[in-house]
């Protein structure tokens, strides 16, 4: 018992002047300037380069997401919006197949009733249309549609309506609708010019088709319909010009300079020709 608190009398008497000692010098220890040791300054530089390193590349990244991500949410918008739009645009159709089978439509409407009926949607779809009321215009010509799916009016007013709002594709699939009815409607025979009128129309839908997939950028497409209105139409300025424009804007300058021979012989007093010329003549061969 003796000897253990002899050791610690020991221990405490060791103690004390390492205390006093350290006491003596603290206020030199806390004077030392820890960044002035090359090893810790360099530490410490490298730990700051790192750091901005690693912001830079996350800033790097926020940005190419930024890039990246926004567009494609903007085109998968716009498909959402597009395919409520068109789906939204057939229910209607078969509410209204629906509605009339049961309340007195195309299936039990006499025929007579029935036509004042469409003559009465039609004149008022005109007026919607002429006055600008666009979504009042397209339920109205879908409403036509329901009574007579195989009517051309209602297709060619829904062009214009989608037209005006400058939503091409859905102008491109009701103009695609319009050529298979008015084909349906024996158009093979218009190239022996039995039906005169139905033939001259059925190229202006072609013509109106062939600017549709200009402004889609689908050229290959355009120059198809425009080929086939100038082949039912041959002498007409119209198409002819429109036949140049193609071949311009696809960059082939020999088909270009023999649509243009054809639209001068057509119509020698155009006064686009020169245009035309100076377009392309910068084309290559």
């Amino acid at each position: 018992m003796i000897l253990n608190s002899i050791s610690v009398l020991l221990i405490i008497c060791s103690i004390i002047p390492i205390v006093v000692i350290i006491g003596r010098h603290l206020h030199i220890l806390a004077s030392i300037d820890v960044e002035s040791i090359p090893a810790e300054r360099e530490a410490r530089v490298k730990d700051r380069l790192i750091l901005e390193r690693l912001k830079r590349r996350w800033k790097s990244a926020q940005t190419f997401i930024t890039l990246v991500f926004e567009p494609l949410m903007k085109i998968y918008s716009l498909i959402v919006r597009k395919a409520q739009h068109v789906q939204g645009w057939l229910g209607e159709i078969r509410e209204k197949q629906r509605r009339s089978a049961i309340i007195g439509g195309t299936h039990t409407m006499p025929e007579e009733d029935q036509d004042k009926k469409i003559s009465a949607l039609l004149e008022r779809a005109r007026a919607e249309l002429a006055d600008e009321k666009f979504e009042a215009a397209e339920r109205t010509y879908i409403d036509v549609l329901s009574f007579n799916e195989k009517m051309l009016e209602p297709f060619m007013g829904l062009a214009e309506v989608y037209k005006h709002q400058r939503e091409w594709e859905q102008t491109r699939d009701v103009l695609i609708c319009a050529c298979k009815l008015l084909k349906e409607r024996g158009h093979e025979a218009c190239y022996e010019g039995i039906y005169e009128n139905e033939q001259l129309h059925y190229a202006e839908m072609l013509y109106d088709l062939s600017d549709v997939y200009q402004k889609l950028d689908q050229f290959s497409k355009a120059l198809k319909c425009m080929k086939e209105a100038v082949e039912l139409q041959k002498n007409n300025p119209k198409f002819l010009h429109g036949l140049v424009r193609i071949h311009i804007a696809l960059g082939e300058r020999l088909r270009a300079e023999k649509a243009l021979d054809l639209l001068l012989k057509a119509n020698p007093e155009n006064g686009r020709v020169e245009e035309l010329e100076q377009k392309i003549k910068v084309l290559s061969y």
